[in-house]
């Protein structure tokens, strides 16, 4: 609160002007998660490896800042070169340093922000073809794709970090509207996968 006084010639207060400032709450929550890009140095063991880079990110969120990608992709025992993840792998990985995560299909918006509330990030699935245009590194691609959710808006936006670009200016702190994210999401069945499935801390 700023208070303006106006006084005369002999120093009398005159009047007293009292101005308020309201901030208004900050309607986007997203969580300081370093980006991590599964094209980068520390990141060739396999094509495959965008669900071990979330893993990465979300221990570097933890404090495990040293990992690598070829660190968490070497936590679950699949051949150099390997083309994709399940989730138990990346359960296993998260595991293997110290946090329990479940896995879970089926599910809402509503689950990732509580996760996110709760000062979590959370691992997701998406069909990667079926993501905007503009929001995808490698037009050519048509698998499924794992993400880290990062924070959400109340305007209708999620945030993400996507690991398949090769910096940060494109695959770090993306805002997608929610009912974009849930149409690829909801696609994941195009590749044989469960729909609307994410990876989460237990709690």
């Amino acid at each position: 609160m700023t208070t303006y006084t106006v006084e005369d010639p002999t120093g009398k207060v005159v009047y007293r002007i009292r101005e308020e400032v309201l901030t208004p709450p900050d309607p986007t929550t997203v969580l300081q998660v370093p980006w991590v890009s599964q094209l980068g140095p520390g990141a060739g063991y396999a094509p495959g490896d965008c669900g071990p880079a979330c893993c990465a990110m979300w221990l570097h969120y933890y404090g495990l800042t040293n990992l690598t990608v070829d660190d968490c992709s070497k936590r679950i025992n699949l051949a150099p070169g390997y083309r994709y993840t399940m989730p138990a792998h990346l359960m296993n990985i998260m595991r293997a340093y110290g946090y329990e995560t479940i896995w879970r299909d089926g599910l809402a918006l509503s689950h990732l922000i509580k996760e996110i509330e709760d000062g979590d990030p959370c691992i997701l699935l998406v069909e990667y073809d079926q993501l905007p245009t503009a929001f995808r590194y490698d037009k050519g691609y048509q698998y499924g794709h794992w993400i880290l959710i990062v924070g959400y808006d109340k305007a209708g936006g999620i945030i993400y970090h996507d690991p398949y670009f090769p910096s940060t200016a494109g695959g770090a702190f993306i805002r997608i509207l929610d009912d974009a994210l849930l149409h690829a999401w909801g696609h994941n069945s195009d590749s044989g996968n469960r729909n609307y499935q994410a990876i989460r801390l237990r709690g």
